[in-house]
């Protein structure tokens, strides 16, 4: 199945169901046996909803490769708001069930379409996104004022100093079995923002690395799609450069595109032919115009580089097909590589 590029007549029937997608997602992830009541699951707390973004598209769930990594599954889901903890009680602690129980559920009703609360699981790990888009930044800041601790706060205030141009996006809240939330706000860079400027200002000498990086991606990598800055609200001293790129939206799903992946998770020591097969998956069942590959977070620091490929399926969720309006391709793939990644020392 890896590295197989499909012929789509771009059917509707060709579509699978969000259970039979994540089914297949487990079992090329490795749960065997356990694959299908895990797939249940996982399909039983997602929610459909008007809003969307240039990651998700409106889809119902997002795939995830980490490099340097392992093949394991990192799946997201696109919840509703207000999520039922009853429905998550087989996925993630009781810390969480009561944090999302007694805080995330008390946050205040949205006045926009929300792309909704997502849970990105997997088996050692969760994490919980909640919508920050707000039309007025005021109302994602009374968000932030429910969710944050008064240190939290206190950086969060910094931060805004610093990051004029730029917006909360969304919030990122990681949760683990000893009960530790650790934040991280994800903020949207406005359109004429310089990033490489900004990058420099925060962490000097990583942007180079950044746009090598993605060259492997993009063609034009420190000029396409919007660009977000990530930054840890319970570390005020990080060292660490963290921004995520949409410009692999752009690109066209070809062959060029399956050998730019597979060359850089290769490069970054990354499970490459896990890679390849999960993007078969999605490729092969997905409708002509469909954008599998959306999305890029790298990851910069004195110990070496770190990168997450976002996929994201198209698939039914319950009788309702999803569908996108495809962007249009105004970017394609360098054919030479772009890093020099072996210069530099890899994450493990």
């Amino acid at each position: 199945m890896a590295g197989k590029q499909h012929n789509r007549t771009g059917t509707a029937s060709r579509l699978l169901t969000l259970e039979d997608m994540l089914f297949r997602a487990c079992l090329l992830s490795g749960y065997g046996a356990r694959a299908r009541k895990l797939a249940s699951q996982l399909a039983a707390i997602s929610h459909c909803s008007d809003g969307r973004s240039c990651l998700d598209a409106g889809a119902p769930m997002q795939l995830t490769v980490d490099a340097p990594g392992v093949a394991k599954l990192r799946v997201g889901i696109r919840m509703n708001n207000k999520p039922d903890p009853a429905s998550l009680a087989n996925l993630v602690d009781k810390q969480t069930l009561d944090y999302i129980e007694n805080t995330i559920n008390q946050l205040p009703d949205y006045q926009h379409a929300s792309i909704g609360t997502w849970l990105f699981w997997s088996e050692k790990k969760q994490s919980i996104f909640i919508d920050l888009r707000d039309p007025d930044v005021n109302d994602s800041i009374k968000r932030l004022d429910i969710l944050l601790n008064k240190q939290q706060k206190q950086h969060f205030n910094e931060l805004r100093l610093r990051l004029s141009d730029a917006r909360p996006w969304a919030l990122r809240i990681d949760t683990d079995q000893l009960g530790n939330n650790q934040m991280h706000l994800h903020w949207v860079l406005n359109r004429h923002t310089r990033m490489d400027l900004l990058a420099e200002r925060q962490t000097p000498g990583y942007w180079k690395l950044v746009t090598e990086t993605l060259g492997h991606l993009l063609s034009r990598p420190g000029k396409s799609g919007r660009w977000l800055i990530i930054t840890p609200l319970n570390d005020s001293n990080s060292q660490i450069l963290r921004v995520g790129n949409s410009g692999w939206t752009f690109v066209p799903e070809n062959h060029n595109k399956q050998r730019s992946l597979s060359r850089l998770i290769s490069l970054l020591e990354g499970p490459r032919d896990y890679a390849e097969a999960l993007w078969s998956l999605c490729q092969g069942t997905a409708t002509p115009g469909w954008r599998v590959g959306r999305a890029c977070e790298l990851s910069i620091s004195a110990d070496g580089i770190k990168t997450r490929l976002f996929y994201t399926p198209q698939v039914q969720p319950g009788s309702v097909a999803v569908t996108s309006n495809s962007v249009s391709a105004d970017s394609s793939i360098p054919e030479s590589n772009a890093l020099p990644v072996k210069e530099y020392r890899i994450i493990r």
